[in-house]
């Protein structure tokens, strides 16, 4: 069977560009990229972030810079950004960019466009609704699965594969694979 991807190359705007750009060299040398469809992402709109983040933070996140951090010390220790999540230029538009491949590759596997998505940028995972965790600061897989579950409603109930991240170990609960036709990975730390 032929499975048509989707994936979503980010550029210069993300945490690890390095390891993004040798990605794309691997897949174009090994010839991989020609059965790819490769897409520029969408950035995210406050909407789209606001299914899941609070509007307060988001808001928050549109208007932190490094030139204003220190007018905003409070916010900044209530939304957890300083140590491991570093105020930076263009931070917003980090969020915006790497939450929008997530949000676009489930919007193409809704519409049928694709059968396997991927986000080289993606699985920030460790965000929370109001706060930011280890350089994540916007959780783009919980985006994704809500908007996966805009036509998918059977994920909440037919899935029965859990990946939990703790720390260092990953331990999968695999029960029966034969009906599954999403992987729903659920991060709890």
């Amino acid at each position: 069977m032929t499975r048509r991807w989707a994936i979503t190359i980010m550029g210069k705007v993300t945490r690890s560009p390095h390891s993004i750009r040798m990605t794309h060299a691997l897949l174009a040398h090994y010839g991989l990229l020609q059965h790819m469809q490769v897409l520029k992402p969408f950035p995210a709109r406050d909407r789209d972030l606001c299914r899941f983040h609070a509007d307060d933070y988001v808001y928050f996140l549109r208007s932190i810079t490094p030139e204003t951090q220190q007018d905003q010390l409070r916010q900044l220790k209530r939304f957890n950004v300083g140590e491991d999540c570093p105020v930076f230029d263009g931070l917003y538009s980090f969020c915006q960019t790497y939450a929008g491949g997530s949000v676009g590759g489930a919007v193409k596997l809704n519409h049928g466009l694709c059968d396997i998505a991927i986000n080289w940028a993606g699985g920030l995972h460790h965000a929370k609704k109001c706060e930011a965790s280890g350089f994540c600061y916007v959780n783009d897989i919980v985006l994704a699965i809500l908007e996966l579950l805009k036509q998918h409603e059977f994920i909440r109930t037919h899935v029965t594969t859990i990946i939990v991240d703790i720390a260092i170990k990953l331990m999968m609960i695999i029960n029966d694979w034969s009906h599954i036709k999403f992987l729903v990975v659920v991060i709890i730390r």
